[in-house]
């Protein structure tokens, strides 16, 4: 399948949310918020389900670094509709001969999602729950073939007021891809976020 190019994922997570109707703004006077984030990512279930000879995966054997762009948007109280995108580092590799494994290649995960999110005050802190539909593609880097799909994403952020418009953002998700390269990859990110 033909891969998205970063720019264009870029461009939907700032033009999609402009799109949708907000019914009212956030009590605190602020219904955007944008966040800038870095984090690990890392997949438990990347081996190939065949046991073709060269067959790709993704490896599992490490975590990742990689960085998350948030734009969220207040729709009601406590409601929020977001846009993430992200780029991870992967290892791409195969099953070579005597099902020995190949080296492994850098390459990158470059993902899109969009999200609806429910947030709890918790005290010094607003707890939340997101889930939503997203688009990952792997680049194969000119080695292995490029590898894309549909997927889910669920995760659970954490949201700590610093000051009027400025907060600290944690955030955990479990990605599910429809790919031959990967199907689940965690991400945990942390981050500070602009509210406006």
């Amino acid at each position: 399948m033909r891969q998205l190019r970063p720019q264009i994922l870029l461009s939907l997570a700032i033009l999609v949310p402009l799109l949708v109707p907000g019914s009212s703004f956030a009590q605190s006077g602020y219904q955007y918020s944008i966040s800038l984030m870095a984090g690990l990512g890392g997949t438990f279930n990347s081996e190939p389900a065949s046991s073709t000879v060269a067959e790709t995966f993704v490896r599992d054997d490490q975590a990742e670094f990689g960085f998350q762009v948030n734009f969220n948007m207040e729709i009601d109280r406590g409601t929020l509709f977001g846009v993430r995108v992200g780029q991870y580092d992967v290892e791409l590799s195969n099953n070579g001969l005597l099902g020995l494994v190949s080296l492994p290649v850098k390459s990158e995960l470059t993902y899109a999602t969009l999200a609806g999110e429910y947030r709890i005050p918790a005290g010094l802190y607003e707890s939340g729950f997101f889930a939503g539909l997203g688009y990952f593609a792997v680049d194969g880097q000119g080695i292995f073939e490029n590898d894309s799909g549909i997927g889910l994403t669920v995760g659970t952020t954490g949201d700590f007021k610093l000051n009027d418009r400025l907060s600290l953002m944690i955030e955990i998700a479990v990605n599910y891809a429809e790919m031959d390269y990967l199907q689940f990859f965690v991400i945990g990110s942390a981050g500070f976020a602009y509210h406006f």
